[in-house]
C-alpha cells in the first residue's frame, strides 16, 4: 500500500525505540504479529487471526490497538516529528493564558473522508460567531495557504473540535497536547489512548456532544459563559494527556505492555532460526539493517 508505506516505517521506528530504550528487553516475550497501516482493518470472511491496528470498534475482539504512526512523524500532511510538534506547542502555550485564547471552536479538514460527521459539523457551525470551522481541499495549494493551520496554532483557540474521518482522526492526539477544551462527538472508533478520556464529573478532560452535533451550540455557549469550567476541563486534559499518556515515554511503555500481553495471549513460541543449506540462520532481517535498504 504505497500511500501508507511511511506509516509502516514510522510505526516500526517507534516500536524499535521502545525496545532499544528498555534495559530489561530480554524479559519480553518473543512474538510474531501482523499490523495494518491503513486507517482501520476490515476482517475478511471466516475467523481471521489477530491484527494490530491504529483503531478499531469495541466489538473487534481480534484487533489489538497500537499507537498510530503520528507518534513518530506524519509527512503526508506536513506534520513533522511528534517530539518537534510537542516542542512547538509547549513554546506557544508558554506565552498564552487560557483566558486569553480565542473563544472559538477551531477545526480544519477534509469533509470527504466522513461527509456525515464532518458535513454535520459544518452545518452546525455555519454563521456562528463562536466557530472557526473551515473545509480544506488538500489538493489545492491556494486553499491550503488560505485555510490550513500549523498544528501548534490550534492551541490559540479555547475550543477544539475532534471529528472522526474514515475511522479515527490522527489529529486527536495533537489537539490533546494543547491546553484547550477538546469537543468531540460520540466516538465509534477507539484509539490506544481513549481509555483515559473522561466526559463527565470533576475529572472530565473533554466535552462529548451528540454524534450529529445537535447540542454543540448549547455546550459551547455554556463553556463560554462558565470560563472556570472550561479551564478545569482543559487543565485536566493537559495533565492527563500532554503530561502523561501522550508523552513519548508513555508511548514506549504502551508498546512494551502490548508486546507482553500479546505474548501472553498468543500461546506459542515463534521459531527464530531455520536451517538453510545445512546451517542454522536467523529468520527475517534485523530492523537496523532493513531500514537502511527500504
Amino acid at each position: 500500500m504505497p500511500y501508507t508505506f511511511t506509516r509502516g516505517k514510522a510505526t516500526l521506528h517507534s516500536l524499535n525505540r521502545a525496545l532499544s530504550a528498555y534495559a530489561d528487553r530480554q524479559t519480553l516475550p518473543n512474538i510474531e504479529f501482523v499490523f495494518s497501516t491503513d486507517d482501520f482493518f476490515t476482517p475478511s470472511t471466516g475467523n481471521p487471526g489477530p491484527i494490530w491496528s491504529y483503531s478499531k470498534h469495541a466489538t473487534d475482539n481480534n484487533t489489538w490497538l497500537m499507537p498510530d504512526f503520528g507518534y513518530w512523524s506524519w509527512p503526508e500532511v506536513s506534520i513533522g516529528s511528534y517530539k518537534e510538534i510537542r516542542s512547538h506547542i509547549a513554546a506557544l502555550e508558554s506565552t498564552l493564558e487560557f483566558k486569553s485564547k480565542k473563544k472559538q471552536l477551531a477545526w480544519r479538514g477534509s469533509v470527504s473522508t466522513n461527509p456525515t460527521i464532518r458535513g454535520a459539523l459544518l452545518d452546525a457551525t455555519r454563521g456562528k460567531s463562536w466557530a472557526s470551522i473551515r473545509e480544506i481541499n488538500w489538493s489545492d495549494p491556494a486553499d491550503l495557504q488560505a485555510n490550513a493551520l500549523p498544528m501548534e496554532e490550534y492551541c490559540r483557540y479555547m475550543f477544539l473540535a475532534h471529528a472522526e474521518g474514515r475511522s479515527f482522526s490522527g489529529r486527536g492526539k495533537y489537539l490533546l497536547n494543547c491546553n484547550s477544551v477538546v469537543i468531540s462527538h460520540e466516538l465509534t472508533w477507539l484509539e490506544a489512548h481513549h481509555g483515559a478520556l473522561i466526559a463527565e464529573g470533576p475529572d472530565a478532560n473533554y466535552v462529548r456532544v451528540s454524534r450529529d452535533w445537535s447540542d454543540l451550540e448549547r455546550k459551547v455557549e455554556h463553556l463560554i459563559d462558565n470560563p472556570g469550567v472550561a479551564e478545569r476541563v482543559a487543565s485536566n486534559a493537559a495533565r492527563t494527556f500532554r503530561d502523561r499518556y501522550l508523552t513519548p515515554a508513555a508511548e514506549s511503555c504502551y508498546w512494551r505492555y502490548l508486546i507482553t500481553e500479546y505474548g501472553r495471549a498468543s500461546g506459542f513460541e515463534p521459531v527464530l532460526e531455520e536451517t538453510k543449506k545445512g546451517k542454522r540462520v536467523r529468520r527475517g532481517v534485523l530492523f537496523d539493517t532493513w531500514v537502511l535498504g527500504s
